[in-house]
């Protein structure tokens, strides 16, 4: 849970992280995400504890998993979004849908691994976001997900966007933390 004083109407509600970005854990993501080695993303799904990712009092039906989405031009040079990859066997795992293409994103922003500093990456995804308020009508229980948390940049401007148009709650979920 986000701790009471830091929430905001349109903050994050949560965060659940399976691994620490470290070790084989990171060297695995890096393979993933740069080299497309998709035999990994079934591996790591399979190691995962499920139990504790929805909030206390929410069961599956209510929710929704929505992967942060790559701009069309880094989609098209990378081929795949590995958030995407990763995200379709964890709502498998988890028993819920997954939707792409609700969320978007709409600045083709610098690579985050490329900053340092918090206040580049965050002023990197100002206005970055933006979704399909028609879609939030009928699903407003969001798992946002992603495969590493750094410094929250991502999550936070991709979950601003999805509370502004219209979504209760977005909990946030990483592979790595």
């Amino acid at each position: 849970m986000t701790h009471p004083r830091c929430r905001t109407r349109y903050s994050l509600d949560g965060l659940t992280s399976f691994f620490r970005y470290q070790g084989a854990v990171k060297k695995a993501i890096t393979s993933l995400k740069y080299h497309g080695v998709y035999d990994l993303a079934a591996a790591f799904i399979a190691l995962l504890s499920v139990e504790g990712v929805f909030p206390r009092g929410m069961n599956s039906e209510e929710w929704v998993l929505i992967p942060i989405p790559l701009h069309p031009h880094r989609l098209r040079a990378r081929g795949f979004n590995q958030a995407e990859v990763l995200g379709g066997l964890l709502a498998k795992r988890l028993h819920i849908k997954m939707y792409t293409g609700i969320l978007r994103r709409i600045v083709n922003t610098k690579p985050q691994v490329t900053m340092k500093e918090r206040s580049a990456r965050l002023a990197n995804l100002e206005q970055a976001f933006t979704c399909n308020k028609d879609f939030l009508k009928r699903w407003d229980n969001i798992i946002l997900f992603d495969d590493v948390y750094t410094t929250g940049a991502t999550m936070r401007a991709a979950g601003n966007a999805l509370k502004r148009a219209g979504a209760r709650v977005v909990w946030a979920v990483t592979m790595a933390r």
